[in-house]
């Protein structure tokens, strides 16, 4: 919280899709970048997004175990760059946010993205600092820890999941959240709850579907309380 909450320096979430039979071969970069620069005096957090779809990967196709959203990216324009295109990108982003103004890396199971970066070459500092949004998320919670989860709880409307440039958007959202003391209290994510282990089945549905659950209230009055309550 206190990285985030101040607003004081910037926050760049990645996120890196692989393919699921081989996750050596990342087919997708996600980048989304809080800047309190750009965002001042604004009452919406203005972020910079950008998917890149790695050239070298780009036949490769998920769907077994995991989504396929490559093509799902809601900010409307994806590039289609090389893997030492992608590399020199990261690298720029990194020399200006990290090494010149002290931002911090945000992420969900960072230390993967982080691992991967250095494993082609990538230098990434081990004095910047990181915020995971699933250990945030663990400080309270025993289970439910996906990006989706996390997501759900904290009622960010979301959608296309495991396309990168969505899930890097969507974790800086839950991140900025998460640190916020307003919705940590409503949410009361203060307070630590063993919560109820999904079944497999309904956890696999939920993994590829943006379905949302239908209820029928008791009466609409449940409705109108939910909206006008504080």
């Amino acid at each position: 919280m206190q990285i985030v909450y101040p607003r004081k320096i910037p926050l760049i979430a990645f996120d890196v899709e692989a393919y699921e039979r081989n996750l050596k071969k990342v087919t997708e970069i996600g980048i989304a970048i809080y800047d309190p620069v750009a965002s001042e005096g604004s009452i919406f957090p203005i972020i910079k997004q950008t998917h890149l779809v790695i050239k070298e990967h780009q036949k490769l196709v998920n769907g077994r175990f995991c989504p396929d959203n490559k093509k799902s990216f809601m900010g409307g324009v994806s590039y289609l760059v090389s893997l030492k295109q992608s590399k020199n990108i990261i690298t720029s982003v990194l020399q200006e946010y990290v090494n010149n103004r002290n931002a911090a890396f945000v992420g969900h199971h960072i230390e993967g993205d982080i691992k991967w970066f250095r494993s082609i070459g990538i230098e990434v500092s081990n004095n910047a600092p990181i915020v995971d949004s699933n250990k945030l998320y663990a400080l309270s919670r025993k289970r439910g820890g996906t990006l989706r989860g996390v997501l759900r709880l904290l009622g960010i409307p979301h959608g296309y999941l495991h396309n990168a440039a969505n899930d890097a958007y969507y974790t800086l959202l839950a991140t900025m959240a998460l640190c916020d003391p307003v919705i940590r209290t409503q949410k009361g994510l203060d307070v630590f709850v063993d919560n109820v282990k999904v079944p497999e089945g309904e956890a696999r549905l939920q993994k590829f579907s943006d379905v949302a659950q239908m209820v029928v209230p008791v009466d609409e009055n449940t409705i109108i309380d939910s909206l006008i309550e504080p």
